[in-house]
């Protein structure tokens, strides 16, 4: 397998990884809500996961796509679309923070809200990918 091959085949599994990853902390976040009792277990599982799985996963996606692009040249078909979406994960990573520190500081209110939305929008975000990818294999 090629160069290429490699970058694109670690740049797709390290973004689905970062997707499911931050599809599984809103439901981490809910959960730690719905407890009564001390939530310090759920708290520490939503770190790990986001710290240890989601920001690394990240991390590799951003720079194994950089490496691609580079690869590519400058006369890359690289549409619009794939770099906006990869700038609305990043912002969903970082709004992802927001939602743990509030839970933290158990500031609850409307979190289970947004935590929901920003799981509507990492599946949105998700499917545009997809959806990019299958537009860009080559035509038969």
């Amino acid at each position: 397998m090629n160069t290429m091959r490699w970058l694109a085949v670690i740049h797709v599994a390290a973004a689905l990884t970062w997707c499911i990853a931050a599809l599984r902390l809103p439901g981490v976040v809910g959960r730690a809500i719905a407890q009564t009792g001390p939530a310090a277990h759920t708290r520490r599982h939503a770190w790990q996961l986001f710290i240890g799985i989601a920001t690394p996963a990240a991390l590799a996606t951003l720079v194994s796509g950089t490496a691609l692009r580079a690869a590519q040249g400058p006369d890359a078909a690289w549409p619009l679309l794939h770099l906006t979406v990869a700038s609305l994960l990043v912002w969903t990573h970082g709004a992802t923070v927001v939602l743990l520190i509030r839970l933290e500081r158990r500031q609850h209110r409307s979190l289970l809200t947004a935590s929901r939305v920003l799981c509507a929008c990492t599946l949105a975000l998700l499917l545009a990918f997809s959806a990019q990818a299958l537009l860009m294999l080559p035509r038969v």
